[in-house]
């Protein structure tokens, strides 16, 4: 259902996306978005549902509903952030995304999920989060995962429940650096994987709709070193004083990476 490759190599990574994905024998490039993850193992869940998996039905409605509320209060105390809201109320559908994506950015938990037009984005994410996992002091995976979504596929629309969405890029560099995207979930699932599965339990075709590209985090040095060369790092991908925690956390930690 939801293909699962595993690339030994960085190399390997790269010959598989420029002959399937990018160029070779897809036709329509602009239909994919990935997403790196630290972890093979994590599944595809937004912050919203993970942080509050526990609730359910119209409980969980009216809680998302609540913080996004409190949040748009709170934005029109700040004089940028409210002309930002009052330009997008023209039309609803733009003003959430813009809203959800704001609150986002600044860490409440949303329905949102990143992605990016850019398969060497998310690999920088995918190492990113296995170190950041390090940093912390957490279990990781021997493997980190990078996410294939295939636009494409009838799956992702709003009549399903699941739609692809970009967001106003309001001087919001991050956004603008990373190629960034979203998916934006209004169903019950709680991570994408399981609306994958319902999907095809109810007899919709979902060949394609997700690939799962598997990698060893021990590649890692290969990896950062040839997005180095391609101008992707921290800096780039947070122009703020995070970008430099990260380049630091990154140039110390890959140098101690297991051979």
């Amino acid at each position: 259902m939801i293909d699962e490759i595993y690339l030994p190599t960085w190399e390997e990574f790269k010959l598989y996306v420029s002959r399937h994905l990018l160029y070779g024998i897809q036709k329509n490039r602009d239909a994919f978005l990935f997403r790196g993850q630290g972890n093979a193992k994590w599944n595809l869940t937004p912050t919203f549902d993970r942080a509050f998996y526990s609730y359910e039905g119209k409980e969980r409605d009216d809680l998302e509903i609540s913080l996004l509320e409190q949040f748009k209060k709170q934005c029109k105390e700040d004089k940028e952030y409210r002309e930002l809201l009052e330009n997008d109320s023209r039309d609803h559908i733009v003003a959430k995304t813009n809203l959800m994506a704001l609150a986002q950015h600044f860490g409440l938990p949303t329905r949102l999920l990143d992605w990016t037009d850019s398969p060497y984005i998310a690999s920088f994410f995918a190492f990113q989060g296995h170190f950041y996992e390090i940093a912390k002091g957490n279990e990781t995976d021997d493997n980190v995962a990078i996410w294939v979504l295939n636009r494409d596929n009838g799956i992702w629309s709003s009549n399903k429940g699941v739609t692809i969405v970009s967001a106003s890029k309001w001087g919001n560099y991050r956004l603008k650096n990373q190629s960034g995207w979203f998916s934006l979930s209004n169903t019950p699932s709680k991570c994408l994987e399981d609306f994958v599965e319902y999907c095809k339990n109810n007899g919709n075709d979902v060949d394609g709709a997700l690939q799962k590209l598997v990698l060893p985090s021990d590649v890692a040095m290969d990896a950062i070193l040839d997005l180095e060369l391609m101008g992707i790092n921290a800096s780039f991908l947070f122009p703020d004083f995070s970008g430099l925690v990260g380049e630091t956390l990154i140039k110390t930690l890959i140098g101690r990476q297991p051979q």
